[in-house]
Protein backbone atom coordinates (compact mmCIF):
# COMPACT_ATOMS: atom_id res chain seq x y z
CA UNK A 1 0.00 0.00 0.00
CA UNK A 2 1.22 3.34 -0.84
CA UNK A 3 1.31 6.26 1.72
CA UNK A 4 1.84 9.88 1.16
CA UNK A 5 3.29 11.47 4.14
CA UNK A 6 4.02 15.15 4.73
CA UNK A 7 5.58 16.06 8.50
CA UNK A 8 6.68 19.86 8.94
CA UNK A 9 9.30 19.53 7.40
CA UNK A 10 9.50 17.60 3.87
CA UNK A 11 7.19 14.86 1.89
CA UNK A 12 7.67 11.66 1.76
CA UNK A 13 6.26 8.70 -0.08
CA UNK A 14 6.85 5.35 1.30
CA UNK A 15 5.65 1.76 0.50
CA UNK A 16 5.13 0.31 4.30
CA UNK A 17 2.39 -1.35 5.97
CA UNK A 18 2.59 0.73 9.25
CA UNK A 19 4.13 4.09 9.14
CA UNK A 20 4.42 6.42 11.65
CA UNK A 21 6.38 10.12 11.01
CA UNK A 22 7.44 12.02 14.10
CA UNK A 23 7.57 16.05 14.18
CA UNK A 24 10.72 17.63 12.52
CA UNK A 25 12.88 17.70 15.79
CA UNK A 26 15.61 21.06 15.69
CA UNK A 27 18.49 21.04 16.72
CA UNK A 28 21.39 23.58 16.61
CA UNK A 29 25.06 22.40 15.24
CA UNK A 30 27.44 21.17 17.75
CA UNK A 31 24.53 20.08 20.05
CA UNK A 32 23.31 17.09 20.98
CA UNK A 33 20.24 15.62 19.24
CA UNK A 34 17.78 13.13 20.58
CA UNK A 35 15.58 11.09 18.68
CA UNK A 36 12.89 8.81 20.10
CA UNK A 37 11.11 5.75 18.73
CA UNK A 38 8.25 3.53 20.12
CA UNK A 39 9.76 -0.12 20.75
CA UNK A 40 6.40 -1.65 22.69
CA UNK A 41 6.18 -3.34 19.72
CA UNK A 42 9.16 -5.55 20.04
CA UNK A 43 8.83 -9.05 21.12
CA UNK A 44 11.70 -11.41 22.41
CA UNK A 45 14.88 -11.90 20.41
CA UNK A 46 13.85 -8.91 18.06
CA UNK A 47 15.86 -6.64 16.53
CA UNK A 48 15.31 -2.48 16.24
CA UNK A 49 17.98 -0.78 13.98
CA UNK A 50 18.13 3.47 13.18
CA UNK A 51 18.91 4.41 9.98
CA UNK A 52 20.39 7.82 8.71
CA UNK A 53 18.70 7.58 5.03
CA UNK A 54 19.50 4.21 4.46
CA UNK A 55 22.70 3.86 5.80
CA UNK A 56 22.71 2.28 9.46
CA UNK A 57 23.99 3.81 12.21
CA UNK A 58 22.71 1.86 15.55
CA UNK A 59 21.11 -1.62 15.94
CA UNK A 60 19.48 -3.08 19.34
CA UNK A 61 18.70 -6.64 20.26
CA UNK A 62 15.88 -6.97 22.79
CA UNK A 63 15.96 -10.20 24.68
CA UNK A 64 12.13 -9.85 26.16
CA UNK A 65 13.43 -7.43 29.33
CA UNK A 66 17.03 -5.80 28.23
CA UNK A 67 18.15 -4.38 25.50
CA UNK A 68 21.26 -4.04 23.93
CA UNK A 69 22.75 -1.44 21.43
CA UNK A 70 25.77 -1.17 19.31
CA UNK A 71 26.60 1.61 16.87
CA UNK A 72 28.89 2.34 13.98
CA UNK A 73 30.63 5.37 15.64
CA UNK A 74 30.88 6.75 19.43
CA UNK A 75 29.25 9.87 18.74
CA UNK A 76 26.16 7.77 18.21
CA UNK A 77 24.82 6.03 21.34
CA UNK A 78 21.49 4.45 22.10
CA UNK A 79 19.48 2.09 24.51
CA UNK A 80 16.29 0.98 25.17
CA UNK A 81 13.90 1.97 27.91
CA UNK A 82 10.32 1.91 29.22
CA UNK A 83 8.84 1.00 25.71
CA UNK A 84 10.99 3.57 23.61
CA UNK A 85 14.44 3.59 21.67
CA UNK A 86 16.42 6.67 22.10
CA UNK A 87 19.26 7.49 19.90
CA UNK A 88 21.73 9.89 20.78
CA UNK A 89 23.82 12.08 17.96
CA UNK A 90 26.99 13.89 19.47
CA UNK A 91 27.98 17.16 18.52
CA UNK A 92 25.53 17.07 15.61
CA UNK A 93 27.38 18.73 12.38
CA UNK A 94 25.30 19.63 9.12
CA UNK A 95 26.06 15.53 8.20
CA UNK A 96 23.56 14.76 10.42
CA UNK A 97 20.97 16.79 8.88
CA UNK A 98 17.91 14.98 7.19
CA UNK A 99 15.58 12.25 7.70
CA UNK A 100 15.85 9.26 10.38
CA UNK A 101 14.11 6.25 10.39
CA UNK A 102 13.90 3.84 13.01
CA UNK A 103 13.22 -0.05 11.70
CA UNK A 104 11.10 -1.66 14.48
CA UNK A 105 10.28 -4.75 12.47
CA UNK A 106 9.78 -5.51 8.88
CA UNK A 107 6.60 -3.91 9.15
CA UNK A 108 6.57 -0.81 11.48
CA UNK A 109 8.83 1.84 10.77
CA UNK A 110 9.27 5.63 13.03
CA UNK A 111 10.97 8.49 10.87
CA UNK A 112 12.07 11.43 12.13
CA UNK A 113 13.29 14.65 9.89
CA UNK A 114 16.15 15.78 12.07
CA UNK A 115 16.88 19.85 10.93
CA UNK A 116 20.96 20.61 12.62
CA UNK A 117 20.86 24.73 12.08
CA UNK A 118 23.71 26.78 12.17
CA UNK A 119 22.40 30.42 12.95
CA UNK A 120 23.33 33.50 11.27
CA UNK A 121 26.82 34.74 11.41
CA UNK A 122 28.15 38.26 10.34
CA UNK A 123 24.58 39.49 9.91
CA UNK A 124 24.60 43.45 8.36
CA UNK A 125 21.60 45.22 7.11
CA UNK A 126 21.79 48.29 4.76
CA UNK A 127 19.07 51.05 4.13
CA UNK A 128 18.77 52.66 0.86
CA UNK A 129 16.42 53.66 -2.08
CA UNK A 130 15.56 52.79 -5.34
CA UNK A 131 17.01 54.72 -8.39
CA UNK A 132 14.33 56.95 -8.72
CA UNK A 133 13.92 57.62 -4.73
CA UNK A 134 10.42 56.00 -4.46
CA UNK A 135 11.03 53.28 -2.67
CA UNK A 136 12.73 52.72 0.28
CA UNK A 137 14.99 49.91 0.12
CA UNK A 138 16.40 47.10 2.98
CA UNK A 139 19.27 44.49 2.23
CA UNK A 140 20.18 41.82 4.81
CA UNK A 141 22.99 39.66 4.44
CA UNK A 142 24.38 36.56 6.41
CA UNK A 143 27.83 35.39 5.51
CA UNK A 144 27.20 31.94 7.33
CA UNK A 145 23.93 30.16 7.73
CA UNK A 146 22.06 26.48 7.66
CA UNK A 147 20.15 25.97 6.23
CA UNK A 148 19.16 29.28 4.13
CA UNK A 149 17.96 32.05 5.36
CA UNK A 150 14.73 33.43 6.08
CA UNK A 151 14.10 37.34 6.99
CA UNK A 152 11.12 38.62 9.12
CA UNK A 153 10.46 42.31 10.08
CA UNK A 154 8.20 43.23 12.89
CA UNK A 155 5.09 44.64 12.67
CA UNK A 156 6.25 48.50 13.66
CA UNK A 157 8.73 48.43 10.57
CA UNK A 158 7.19 49.42 7.05
CA UNK A 159 8.81 46.70 5.66
CA UNK A 160 6.27 44.55 7.19
CA UNK A 161 3.56 43.83 4.71
CA UNK A 162 5.91 43.23 1.79
CA UNK A 163 7.23 40.62 -0.04
CA UNK A 164 10.88 39.71 0.70
CA UNK A 165 13.24 38.26 -2.69
CA UNK A 166 16.28 35.95 -1.64
CA UNK A 167 19.39 34.98 -3.10
CA UNK A 168 21.42 31.87 -1.83
CA UNK A 169 24.95 30.57 -2.60
CA UNK A 170 26.45 27.88 -1.22
CA UNK A 171 30.00 27.53 -0.08
CA UNK A 172 32.35 24.03 0.19
CA UNK A 173 31.44 23.36 3.38
CA UNK A 174 27.67 23.50 2.92
CA UNK A 175 27.13 26.29 4.22
CA UNK A 176 24.75 29.26 2.79
CA UNK A 177 25.53 32.90 2.40
CA UNK A 178 22.03 34.36 1.84
CA UNK A 179 20.57 37.64 1.77
CA UNK A 180 17.41 39.03 1.82
CA UNK A 181 15.85 42.10 -0.13
CA UNK A 182 12.36 44.38 0.70
CA UNK A 183 11.26 46.98 -1.17
CA UNK A 184 8.42 49.89 1.02
CA UNK A 185 7.18 52.59 -0.92
CA UNK A 186 7.89 56.34 0.01
CA UNK A 187 4.89 57.49 -0.37
CA UNK A 188 3.36 55.61 2.72
CA UNK A 189 6.00 56.72 5.17
CA UNK A 190 6.49 60.06 6.87
CA UNK A 191 9.68 62.16 7.25
CA UNK A 192 11.23 61.62 10.54
CA UNK A 193 14.04 58.80 12.33
CA UNK A 194 12.36 54.75 11.08
CA UNK A 195 13.08 52.41 12.97
CA UNK A 196 14.01 48.69 10.99
CA UNK A 197 14.15 45.86 13.10
CA UNK A 198 14.85 42.42 10.72
CA UNK A 199 15.28 38.67 12.09
CA UNK A 200 17.52 36.23 10.25
CA UNK A 201 16.45 32.63 10.83
CA UNK A 202 17.29 29.26 9.40
CA UNK A 203 14.63 28.23 7.09
CA UNK A 204 13.09 24.13 8.17
CA UNK A 205 13.56 25.61 11.75
CA UNK A 206 11.94 27.74 14.63
CA UNK A 207 12.19 31.61 15.54
CA UNK A 208 13.89 30.93 18.36
CA UNK A 209 17.38 30.78 15.88
CA UNK A 210 16.53 33.94 14.93
CA UNK A 211 19.42 36.65 14.82
CA UNK A 212 17.88 40.29 15.18
CA UNK A 213 19.58 43.44 13.72
CA UNK A 214 18.28 46.58 14.86
CA UNK A 215 18.79 50.09 12.61
CA UNK A 216 17.04 53.32 11.71
CA UNK A 217 16.92 55.47 9.09
CA UNK A 218 16.08 59.39 9.21
CA UNK A 219 14.03 60.68 6.37
CA UNK A 220 14.12 64.72 5.90
CA UNK A 221 12.40 67.26 4.17
CA UNK A 222 14.52 69.41 1.84
CA UNK A 223 15.73 73.21 2.25
CA UNK A 224 15.70 75.32 -0.58
CA UNK A 225 17.87 78.18 -0.87
CA UNK A 226 17.67 81.32 -3.48
CA UNK A 227 20.32 83.62 -4.39
CA UNK A 228 21.23 86.22 -7.23
CA UNK A 229 18.01 87.33 -7.36
CA UNK A 230 16.90 91.23 -7.92
CA UNK A 231 16.91 93.34 -5.12
CA UNK A 232 13.63 95.00 -4.19
CA UNK A 233 12.93 98.50 -2.37
CA UNK A 234 9.48 97.18 -2.23
CA UNK A 235 9.94 94.01 0.94
CA UNK A 236 12.74 93.08 2.86
CA UNK A 237 12.53 89.48 1.24
CA UNK A 238 13.52 90.91 -2.20
CA UNK A 239 11.03 89.09 -3.77
CA UNK A 240 9.15 91.75 -5.93
CA UNK A 241 10.92 93.41 -9.55
CA UNK A 242 8.78 95.17 -12.18
CA UNK A 243 7.07 93.30 -14.88
CA UNK A 244 8.96 92.74 -18.16
CA UNK A 245 12.02 93.50 -16.50
CA UNK A 246 15.29 90.86 -17.22
CA UNK A 247 16.48 89.42 -14.10
CA UNK A 248 18.17 86.76 -13.07
CA UNK A 249 17.67 83.96 -10.01
CA UNK A 250 19.03 80.81 -8.67
CA UNK A 251 17.00 78.31 -6.81
CA UNK A 252 19.24 75.90 -4.67
CA UNK A 253 18.69 73.20 -2.38
CA UNK A 254 20.75 73.91 0.91
CA UNK A 255 19.87 70.95 2.80
CA UNK A 256 19.25 68.21 0.18
CA UNK A 257 16.87 66.16 2.27
CA UNK A 258 17.12 62.68 2.50
CA UNK A 259 16.20 60.93 0.15
CA UNK A 260 18.12 63.95 -1.70
CA UNK A 261 16.08 66.20 -4.10
CA UNK A 262 16.97 68.05 -7.25
CA UNK A 263 15.74 71.49 -8.12
CA UNK A 264 12.77 72.32 -10.64
CA UNK A 265 11.63 75.07 -11.90
CA UNK A 266 8.02 74.92 -11.90
CA UNK A 267 6.69 73.39 -14.98
CA UNK A 268 10.17 72.46 -16.23
CA UNK A 269 11.95 69.09 -15.55
CA UNK A 270 15.43 70.59 -16.70
CA UNK A 271 18.50 70.84 -14.09
CA UNK A 272 21.82 71.38 -14.72
CA UNK A 273 24.42 68.84 -13.40
CA UNK A 274 25.09 70.66 -10.51
CA UNK A 275 21.26 70.77 -9.24
CA UNK A 276 20.89 75.14 -9.87
CA UNK A 277 19.07 76.46 -12.46
CA UNK A 278 18.59 79.75 -13.88
CA UNK A 279 15.79 81.72 -15.30
CA UNK A 280 16.10 84.79 -17.56
CA UNK A 281 13.45 87.05 -18.84
CA UNK A 282 10.29 87.02 -16.49
CA UNK A 283 7.08 87.91 -18.94
CA UNK A 284 4.52 85.79 -16.73
CA UNK A 285 3.12 86.76 -13.26
CA UNK A 286 4.27 84.18 -11.12
CA UNK A 287 7.24 81.89 -10.99
CA UNK A 288 7.24 78.56 -8.47
CA UNK A 289 10.45 76.71 -7.42
CA UNK A 290 9.38 73.25 -7.09
CA UNK A 291 11.82 70.94 -5.11
CA UNK A 292 10.87 67.66 -5.98
CA UNK A 293 10.83 64.48 -3.26
CA UNK A 294 9.05 61.66 -2.82
CA UNK A 295 8.20 62.74 0.83
CA UNK A 296 7.74 66.05 0.30
CA UNK A 297 6.23 68.14 -2.80
CA UNK A 298 7.01 71.31 -1.42
CA UNK A 299 6.37 74.43 -4.11
CA UNK A 300 7.64 77.97 -2.78
CA UNK A 301 6.99 81.06 -4.20
CA UNK A 302 9.66 82.52 -5.71
CA UNK A 303 9.09 85.80 -7.92
CA UNK A 304 5.73 87.86 -8.51
CA UNK A 305 5.95 90.34 -10.81
CA UNK A 306 3.57 93.57 -10.71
Amino acid sequence: MLYVLKSLCKLFVVLLLQVHLQLCVDVEEFADATLTCNALSLVQYSQLTWYQNTIRKCSCYWNGSTGYCSCVAQKYTSNITNGLSYLTIQNSTLNDFGLWRCEVSPTYTEYSDLVVVARASGVKCDTGFSVDFRLLVLTCVTEKIFPSAVCTFQKNTPFYSYPTTYNHTKDSNGYYKSTCTVRAPMNRLTPGRVNISADMFPSESSTQYAVSTLSYIELTYPEPMLTNCPSSDKIANNSFIKFGTNATCTCTTKQTGNPPVKAYWNGTMSDNASGVLVIDTLNSDTHFVLLRNVILFLNETVLIMC
